[in-house]
């Protein structure tokens, strides 16, 4: 990604107002395939309104997430969507 699209990014994701800033590493290697799936599923969810993540992985190759995510009841996603992402 060059400097320009950064910009762009990061203008972009100042304007929308987010709920939740998550980071998440999961606890088993997995494809990009399975990681790709689980946010799908994820995202879907009735309580996400929008959502926006990025993968990057740990030294010993776990995919590591970051999202912000805009959710439409903020105190039942806080209880609902951690169990979720469990691997």
């Amino acid at each position: 990604m060059n400097s320009k699209q950064q910009d762009e990014l990061t203008q972009w994701l100042s304007n929308k107002n987010y709920n939740f800033y998550v980071t998440t590493t999961f606890k088993n290697k997995l494809s990009d395939e399975t990681i790709n799936r689980k946010m799908e599923h994820f995202s879907n969810h009735y309580l996400i309104e929008e959502l926006f993540w990025v993968r990057e992985y740990t030294s010993d190759r776990k995919p590591h997430i970051h999202m912000v995510i805009k959710t439409n009841k903020i105190i039942k996603s806080y209880k609902k969507l951690p169990k979720l992402l469990k691997d």
